[in-house]
């Protein structure tokens, strides 16, 4: 029988907590796996289970369920790389706080993930997950400069063409040169399309092996109120459509 001296770090007082390791647990990961499968659509099951390409894209338009899909991505991700640091990019600082976090956070709530979240200096997440521990770094993509230096097994940007095209560039050639631990080193993005950017040059001009994209269109959600689409087709003139809706480039 179990003790509460057995649910606690080990070291001194005058040193760090030495932090308690679970073995692995396959059926739990197993279990969660199959939860977080069931939750989602049919183009989300295909960003999960892909692991072969180096560079993912799911894009959508407005309501394709983008932000779930990269954080049950991020779920799947970190089960294959136990005791790793990922990292999870957005566009801007700010948006770290208004859609990163509550989306995680919701996700982490929605499949009981037991994690710890720190908020300053920089947001990070310990998810305690049933193959291991994994590190979460959150990172303002536009900031890419930063992310010099880190070993980390896998990305997830969300959003990375709303960025200007070279800066999204450069950030996506930092982020897959620190990607260099792990079992699945990948980089997922989940992005709306904003004409001819970062997005279109990599998975369109420059397509090789390595990359896949996953188009998924607004109306292949059935989440979403009845309204939705149709007030967009009446407001938006028919090239917004395309790219919002359709998930054209």
């Amino acid at each position: 029988m179990s003790t509460i001296l057995d649910r606690c770090a080990g070291g001194s007082l005058l040193q760090d907590p030495i932090p308690l390791v679970s073995p692995p647990d396959p059926l739990a990961a197993d279990d969660l796996k199959a939860r977080i499968l069931a939750d989602c659509l049919p183009a989300q099951r295909e960003f999960l289970a892909d692991e072969k390409h180096r560079l993912l894209l799911y894009c959508g338009g407005f309501g394709a369920g983008k932000s779930f899909a990269l954080c049950a991505k991020a779920l799947m991700l970190g089960m294959k790389n136990p005791g790793t640091t990922m990292m999870v990019a957005e566009p801007s600082f700010p948006m770290i706080r208004t859609v990163l976090i509550p989306a995680m956070d919701e996700a982490l709530e929605r499949w009981g993930v037991d994690y710890d979240f720190r908020a300053s200096p920089q947001p990070e997440y310990l998810l305690r997950l049933p193959t291991g521990d994994v590190k979460i770094l959150c990172q303002s993509a536009s900031n890419f400069q930063k992310v010099r230096g880190q070993n980390i097994s896998a990305v997830l940007w969300d959003e990375a063409d709303t960025l200007p095209t070279e800066v999204a560039q450069k950030a996506g050639e930092m982020f897959l040169a620190r990607m260099r631990t792990g079992n699945v080193n990948q980089l997922a993005i989940a992005s709306t399309p904003e004409g001819f950017r970062y997005c279109y040059r990599q998975f369109r001009e420059l397509d090789g092996p390595d990359k896949r994209l996953i188009k998924v269109k607004t109306k292949d959600n059935p989440n979403l109120p009845a309204d939705f689409v149709p007030s967009l087709e009446r407001n938006y003139p028919p090239q917004l459509v395309a790219a919002y809706l359709n998930g054209d480039f």
